[in-house]
């Protein structure tokens, strides 16, 4: 993504009696650049026309109310690298958002806050509240208490100006039997006025789909996949994603992940709701745990790795020490080898091992999933 600040001007009429009178405005604006033409010249002009509704307005003591507000010349200097850069933008706000249903809570008090280009995880069992707080997000629900926003719109007002940026995909995907991956491009093409169809038959190829093989011949897996193409075959700001992987078989969510990565580094937005830590570890880079509608934790993956507990097995050449250091917890002693948790930073224990005599040390990556369980119930995760 690069930063520009636009310096251009327009040059007006002011009013029809006064054609020998002209008044050129300077706009000035910071885009950012994703590296597509067409969005940068759409954008430019929207502010252009923005700025002149305003000038037309402000024009005090002018024949402004005569003036067609026609544009008779546009004229821009070149695009200059703005070396400060623009602040990151929020694309979802979640402030202190509460939703209740009589007396129960299904979402309470959550405050969430991403970022552009961010893939974030919402993690959390079934019945945690993932999907009520989607779709208060996407405007299908009202908060009951707190606010959401999408793009800096507010998400149950505007609701129709942000799904033209966003890309759905349900947890419970239903589809038309008699409806071909073909005919719901063309369908849902018409319903966006854009042309999706190249870009949806394109994902078809990627991710091994016919295109022309009905719903109901499909298995659930293939269902998944119509479902998936026709929320990215737009090309949106801002996926969100309610359990996309399910019914994938691995090869299709290697797949899946590696496009989403693609679609992260051109600037795009994803939100991945799943309740299997696996996957969240493998795609995400930050990720917030739910438990009964409250967010209890949300990091980037590289903290609650550091924070996560590794294994260590270490084989002495010789007895081994007398005292066990603080660096480890739940030891298991066997003749020369030791069996355990460490607790304690990595440097640390491998200075302490440096000071003895080791034939052999193994040290596993950290266990996210021991993080996770301390997160939840048994009781949470057998729901």
């Amino acid at each position: 993504t690069h930063s520009f600040r636009m310096d251009y001007s327009v040059v007006l009429p002011l009013g029809m009696g006064k054609l020998g009178r002209i008044l050129r405005v300077p706009l000035y604006e910071k885009l950012c650049c994703t590296g597509s033409v067409g969005n940068w010249c759409s954008n430019l002009w929207c502010h252009v026309a923005l700025e002149l509704l305003g000038t037309h307005e402000r024009l005090a003591g002018e024949s402004a109310r005569n003036t067609r507000g026609r544009l008779f010349r546009y004229t821009k200097t070149c695009p200059k690298h703005d070396p400060a850069g623009v602040p990151p933008v929020s694309v979802i706000e979640l402030q202190h958002v509460t939703k209740e249903y009589g007396e129960f809570r299904a979402v309470e008090d959550l405050s969430l806050s991403l970022e552009k280009g961010e893939v974030f995880g919402f993690l959390g069992p079934n019945g945690a509240g993932k999907t009520t707080s989607i779709r208060i997000l996407l405007g299908f629900l009202q908060s009951t208490h707190g606010s959401a926003s999408v793009f800096g719109k507010n998400a149950w007002t505007e609701r129709h100006h942000i799904h033209k940026s966003v890309g759905y995909i349900s947890g419970d995907l239903r589809l038309y039997r008699w409806m071909t991956l073909q005919s719901a491009l063309d369908i849902f093409g018409k319903i966006r006025k854009q042309h999706i169809a190249p870009k949806g038959l394109e994902l078809a190829e990627r991710f091994a789909l016919s295109p022309t093989v009905p719903v109901r011949a499909m298995s659930r897996g293939m269902r998944q996949k119509v479902g998936l193409i026709l929320a990215l075959a737009h090309e949106p700001e801002l996926l969100i994603l309610d359990e996309p992987t399910t019914a994938l078989d691995p090869p299709m969510k290697k797949d899946l992940f590696n496009y989403l990565r693609e679609r992260a580094q051109l600037g795009d937005t994803v939100f991945f709701s799943s309740h299997t830590l696996s996957e969240v570890e493998d795609l995400c880079d930050s990720v917030a745990f739910i438990r009964k509608g409250k967010l209890i934790e949300h990091e980037t993956l590289d903290v609650l790795s550091e924070r996560a507990q590794r294994q260590v097995v270490i084989r002495f050449d010789a007895t081994p020490p007398g005292d066990i250091p603080d660096l480890l917890s739940s030891v298991i002693v066997r003749d020369n080898t030791w069996t355990g948790t460490l607790t304690g930073p990595v440097p640390e224990f491998v200075a302490w091992c440096g000071q003895h005599a080791i034939s052999d040390l193994s040290l596993s990556p950290p266990n996210l999933d021991h993080l996770f369980h301390t997160y939840y119930s048994d009781e949470d995760l057998k729901q």
